[in-house]
């Protein structure tokens, strides 16, 4: 058993230093110049990036994306949620991520609509799980930062912020300190970008030299630090006399990985009533009681809610339309601007917006009279059903597979039932619709020789059958030689 814990414990450690969880600033500026691409992109690129990152296949169909085989959670028998075909779906979502990387800004919410069942939740689903197998590895890096302060004999003079004297300059970081050797951490519950810690007009020049003009998020080259941080930034500045390099020994950068279950960069809203934003005013929480003087008399503010804990990630309305319309009219400005006004100040976001409603919702919503307003920011994407039974047939093996067990089942039932389904989506046929050398068909009851193109063979001339398109009478045919009879003649052996 000590062994066996051994192996584990000596494993998590090699993966904590792999993965580089704890970077002091400076070191995580070093990681950026070796990576821009990788570290300077908006949520955006990072959707596009991690759907590239699986790959595809082409098929008769179009470009598919092994993403959405979720052949990633195979290991975990996790099957359930798999997208079979939807070609066209996949790629009208893969265009509009990339025109919101042109735009650099993501301006529309992506608007999934289609009837119930027909893999809307299941699409939005294998993005946010791809998402979370992605930012596990090298490639999918995503980074926070938080504020470290250290206790009295770290610096010498002062606990914590408390009393901040800046008596005592030093060049290391505290980003690593042991718990025993800080007296706060102070979290960023928006998990802002290590790089909004760099001055606007610095930051931009930076931007322009790594990325060599590449396309960049305007979250980067507009955006700003949260209310609190802002403050905590502003304070510490004033109390290190404007030395920048002081104010960032207080920086811990720290990894963190998207997951829907802990809402951290992956959140679904459900239909409710509220505003999906909040703010709390924490200057008086004891956990933060060791704040300086500069920053007791000015009301800090915690932000939370569905939007804050969705930020850098991708949040999803599920059934967006059963909610009042006047619970997402703030998704206008949040769209078009990148930014939400929550309480006293306004959030910068970079998160991608997805919904789904099925097709009455959306016809309904259309007659509403702030339609045309909503419309230019919203980016819709039908999902229709699938109308290859063949396609069908994917998903009920799938399904069957795992509500089987151990009791048979007849190898035909999943062809039969995808058969029926697909019929049932299917329209009525109109005539206008028919082939030329169809459309004069008509119902009849009288004989009539030339009105179908599939005349009876002699050895069915005398039958009343009718014709399968037009149910009418088919006519007697003259007798012709059995020789060029198509259909057998029946037998007692043939029909038993």
């Amino acid at each position: 058993m000590d062994t066996f814990l051994s192996k584990i414990e000596a494993q998590a450690k090699a993966d904590f230093e792999r993965t580089n969880r704890i970077l002091t600033f400076d070191e995580y500026l070093a990681l950026v110049t070796s990576d821009p691409r990788t570290h300077v992109r908006g949520s955006a690129q990072y959707v596009v990036d991690m759907m590239d990152h699986f790959g595809r296949t082409e098929t008769p169909q179009g470009s598919h994306f092994k993403l959405f085989d979720m052949e990633f959670v195979s290991d975990l028998g996790d099957m359930r949620h798999r997208v079979v075909a939807q070609n066209e779906v996949q790629q009208a979502i893969y265009r509009s991520l990339q025109n919101f990387v042109k735009e650099g800004v993501n301006n529309k919410l992506v608007l999934l609509h289609g009837p119930n069942g027909s893999a809307k939740s299941s699409i939005v689903n294998c993005l946010t799980r791809g998402m979370e197998r992605y930012s596990e590895s090298a490639q999918g890096a995503l980074y926070r930062f938080n504020w470290i302060f250290p206790v009295e004999k770290i610096v010498k003079g002062s606990l914590g912020l408390a009393n901040y004297s800046g008596s005592k300059p030093s060049g290391e970081s505290y980003a690593k300190l042991g718990d025993e050797d800080i007296a706060a951490r102070v979290c960023c519950e928006l998990k802002d970008h290590p790089l909004l810690l760099i001055p606007l007009t610095s930051r931009r020049d930076a931007l322009a030299a790594w990325t060599k003009n590449a396309p960049l998020p305007d979250y980067l080259t507009k955006g700003s630090l949260c209310h609190k941080c802002k403050m905590i930034y502003e304070a510490l500045l004033t109390a290190y006399k404007g030395d920048l390099k002081r104010v960032y020994q207080h920086i811990q950068v720290e990894r963190f990985y998207v997951s829907k279950r802990y809402r951290s960069s992956a959140v679904t809203i459900e239909p409710q009533m509220h505003v999906d934003a909040g703010a709390r005013q924490v200057t008086m929480d004891k956990s933060l009681s060791f704040l300086p003087t500069s920053l007791q008399s000015v009301s800090l503010f915690e932000l939370s809610g569905d939007l804050v804990e969705g930020n850098r990630g991708m949040v999803e309305y599920a059934d967006l339309l059963k909610r009042p319309i006047d619970t997402f009219k703030y998704l206008l400005i949040t769209c078009e601007t990148g930014s939400v006004n929550v309480g006293p100040s306004i959030a910068f976001l970079d998160t991608v917006l997805v919904g789904s409603t099925n097709e009455l919702q959306l016809d309904a919503f259309k007659e509403f009279p702030d339609f045309t307003s909503f419309k230019a920011r919203i980016e819709l994407v039908r999902v229709p059903y699938l109308l290859e039974y063949s396609e069908e047939k994917k998903i009920y093996d799938i399904n069957l597979k795992k509500v089987a067990g151990d009791k048979h089942v007849s190898p035909h039932t999943t062809y039969v039932a995808a058969l029926w389904a697909v019929l049932t989506r299917l329209k009525k046929p109109n005539a206008i619709h028919y082939q030329p050398n169809l459309t004069n068909c008509r119902r009849t009851s009288r004989p009539r020789s030339a009105s179908c193109s599939r005349p009876p063979c002699a050895g069915c001339a005398t039958s009343t059958r009718r014709c399968p398109i037009t149910r009418g009478a088919w006519a007697p045919r003259p007798a012709r030689s059995r020789a060029s009879c198509t259909t057998p003649p029946r037998t007692p052996s043939s029909s038993a």
